[in-house]
């Protein structure tokens, strides 16, 4: 698998998202992937590509505060992206014969692969839900996945200093849940992974680039 790290820093959360795509659609024609990683400095959210505004979030509350809402090309559940949130991407070229031919064995291959680099960094990581990362049944990470021909994207989210409270100021509770979330609120739900994100971004990068 041709996967190379590029250091795109973040710009805005429009082009943020728009480079993904873009990123996605090279590597369906040319074969070769990409690493990446950003982190915005300010508030937005982000909705998965069919979930709907008026069952994830506090639209008004959103307004009020001036936080934009976007939507990705991914599945996936919403999410509000903030400071303390690292984000990675990997955009990969689908092998017919490997672990990515279908949409549930790519999930399955990529989480595994994620939790084994930060295994040795922290321990009791697990992969739960269908791609979550959670300690102790605590979730600290989301992921999502969208399909070309020929590539996939993979991108999910490293809370790791993040400011938990937010979360329920602008996100309701979401109306589809893990098994394993037992109809927690949001402050019961997710934590902060303790490593820095130069932490994270090694790890991932000896596991898919090196």
């Amino acid at each position: 698998m041709s996967i190379t790290y590029q250091d795109l820093p973040f710009s805005s959360p429009e082009e943020t998202l728009a480079i993904e795509e873009t990123l996605l659609e090279t590597c369906n024609k040319t074969g070769v992937g990409t690493l990446r990683f950003w982190e915005s400095p300010s508030l937005f959210i982000v909705l998965g590509r069919s979930r709907k505004i008026d069952e994830d979030i506090y639209e008004e509350r959103c307004q009020k505060d001036g936080i934009p809402i976007l939507r990705r090309c991914s599945g996936g559940g919403t999410v509000l992206q903030g400071k303390g949130c690292l984000n990675y991407a990997l955009i990969a070229p689908i092998d017919k014969k490997g672990p990515y031919q279908t949409i549930q064995s790519t999930n399955e291959a990529v989480m595994v692969q994620i939790r084994d680099a930060l295994l040795p960094h922290h321990p009791d990581i697990d992969v739960k839900g269908i791609t979550d990362l959670a300690i102790k049944g605590i979730k600290f990470s989301g992921n999502a996945q969208r399909r070309l021909k020929n590539a996939f994207l993979f991108h999910g989210t490293f809370l790791y200093n993040y400011d938990l409270t937010t979360i329920s100021t602008y996100l309701k509770m979401p109306p589809i849940q893990p098994d394993y979330r037992n109809n927690r609120p949001h402050k019961s739900f997710v934590r902060n992974l303790p490593l820095t994100p130069e932490v994270i971004q090694a790890a991932l990068i000896k596991k898919f680039v090196e």
